[in-house]
């Protein structure tokens, strides 16, 4: 018998250089990235970069990265559950985001400069090779409608990082191990990363010409959206055949969803509420497929501060062990055990042994 493997994926900053949902370019994208890993000391209100290259550990204890400096300098407000608060923390955490990303997209140009020559060559090494396959990349752009993926391939550059599509030929026919892919974002990406892998399947991406993905990693509806009100159990709905998302609102009740899809023009939603339904729906999902995709709520997690335990929700079976590759993880995700049964939560550190499958199954938030 085959093991089983289920890989879930981020997008945005995990296999795209770029955020369309945090408003973020190429450029901007690559700024941010390097203020995660740049160091320097806090002196006053001002950020003195002390690193001479990008490195994971800091150079001294001491000393604390860009992007933590300015998120300590614009933090965001938590509703804690309280809906009367929900439109003052909406607002609020807006306007912090936008000063965050304005300083963050700007760093290597600003309090980065010492590192600017790791940016030059980052940026650099995310253009198609110059000559047939650029211009077989802008050859392909011209005939997409807008959309990220035209943008990226006109202007020569890659949109799928490369170490991933290759990835994806490693995996689709593995001999010992049946690789499951579940894409997640919180943004509208998801179409077209579908339509990239296309071009794998079809033999005419410009990086791969005439080498062909097998159809089952093609990336096809129903794609599934989730929606967040509540911590427990009961407080998570899936979203099948959609990827539209219901407005986070204080006049939301526990039925707001399925009011709110009643309504929606896409035809034949189907709504679960509850981990032992949705992780049923995400297997069920899994069983007649390689590839599927998940849309994230990113209103649950932008409310309650970022904060990990709000983030992108992960039910993992110990019959199907998963990994997740988010570039949040280095913020140290959240994990609680459950019983299968019921899915009580009860919290627990990675390190005590969230992933062991002696407890049914493990809660985890990105």
């Amino acid at each position: 018998m085959m093991k089983k493997l289920v890989l879930h994926f981020d997008l945005n900053r995990t296999i795209l250089m770029s955020d369309v949902a945090g408003g973020r370019s190429m450029e901007n994208t690559l700024n941010y990235l390097l203020a995660e890993c740049t160091y320097g000391q806090v002196q006053g209100d001002e950020w003195v970069c002390v690193s001479n290259e990008p490195s994971l550990a800091p150079p001294a204890p001491s000393l604390v990265t860009y992007k933590r400096f300015v998120d300590t300098l614009y933090p965001y407000q938590s509703m804690h559950g309280e809906a009367d608060a929900l439109n003052h923390v909406k607002a609020f955490n807006k306007a912090q985001k936008k000063k965050r990303t304005a300083l963050q997209s700007a760093f290597t140009s600003g309090p980065g400069y010492p590192i600017a020559a790791a940016y030059d060559h980052v940026l650099s090494s995310l253009y198609f090779p110059d000559g047939p396959l650029r211009n077989a990349a802008k050859a392909a752009a011209a005939t997409m409608a807008d959309c990220g993926l035209k943008e990226a391939w006109g202007d020569g550059r890659y949109y799928i990082l490369p170490s991933f599509l290759h990835l994806l030929f490693h995996i689709e026919h593995h001999p010992t191990v049946d690789v499951k892919v579940v894409f997640r974002t919180f943004g509208q990406d998801i179409v077209e990363v579908a339509n990239e892998i296309n071009f794998l399947v079809e033999g005419r991406h410009p990086l791969f010409p005439g080498r062909y993905l097998s159809p089952s990693m093609r990336l096809e509806p129903p794609y599934a959206t989730f929606y967040r009100d509540g911590f427990g159990a009961d407080g998570t709905v899936l979203a099948l055949n959609t990827l539209e998302k219901v407005p986070f609102q204080a006049s939301n009740t526990a039925n707001s969803p399925a009011e709110f899809y009643a309504s929606s023009i896409e035809p034949a939603v189907s709504i679960v509420r509850g981990f032992n339904a949705v992780h049923s729906t995400i297997q069920t999902m899994l069983s007649t497929r390689s590839v599927i995709a998940l849309r994230d709520y990113w209103e649950w997690w932008s409310t309650h501060a970022e904060h990990a335990e709000y983030g992108k929700l992960l039910l993992v079976d110990p019959a199907f062990p998963s990994v997740f590759f988010d570039d949040h993880v280095e913020e140290r995700p959240y994990c609680g055990r459950a019983r299968r049964s019921n899915w009580r939560r009860r919290s627990v550190s990675s390190r005590q042994g969230a992933f062991s499958p002696s407890s049914g199954a493990v809660l985890c938030h990105h």
